[in-house]
């Protein structure tokens, strides 16, 4: 990948759109891949959906949506570095 350059970034590469994938959908399954890159009408990214990555262990619960929200190490380390170890 190069920096300046953002085909094969996001959902078309495996790595990132794994853990951008919404909730909603699964990307093992090769029809949801298809149709969210494709921008089919019934699979659209929109700002109400959740990507695993914000979970924690990237695990969402349907029944409590909000469990583990925010949660995900990768964000509590941010966290931490922007809050603990950033100059004031």
């Amino acid at each position: 990948l190069e920096p300046w350059h953002k085909t094969g970034c996001g959902f078309y590469h495996d790595a990132t759109a794994w853990s951008i994938c919404l909730v909603d959908y699964d990307w093992s399954n090769p029809k949801h891949r298809e149709n969210i890159c494709n921008y089919h009408p019934d699979y659209l990214v929109t700002a109400d959906c959740w990507p695993f990555f914000l979970y924690k262990d990237e695990h969402y619960d349907p029944e409590n949506p909000v469990k583990g929200l925010f949660k995900n190490m990768l964000l509590m380390k941010v966290r931490d570095q922007l809050a603990f170890e950033s100059p004031v």
